[in-house]
C-alpha cells in the first residue's frame, strides 16, 4: 500500500457519505414540502382549526 493511499480511500468514502446524507436529506425536505403543501391547500377552504378546543370565542 502506498503512502497516503489510505487517506486518500478516507477522503472518498467521508465525500461519498457526505453526498449520500446530502441527497437523503434533499429527499426529505422535498416529502416534507408537499406534505405541508398539501395540509396548507387543504386548510385554505376551511373556516375552522382542526381541533375547535384551540378556537377563540369572540363576544361583540
Amino acid at each position: 500500500m502506498r503512502p497516503g493511499s489510505e487517506a486518500t480511500g478516507a477522503n472518498e468514502a467521508a465525500t461519498k457519505l457526505a453526498e449520500a446524507i446530502d441527497d437523503f436529506l434533499g429527499d426529505l425536505q422535498k416529502k416534507f414540502q408537499g406534505i405541508s403543501d398539501e395540509i396548507l391547500t387543504k386548510r385554505e377552504g376551511a373556516s375552522f382549526l382542526p381541533f375547535p378546543a384551540l378556537q377563540i370565542q369572540r363576544t361583540t
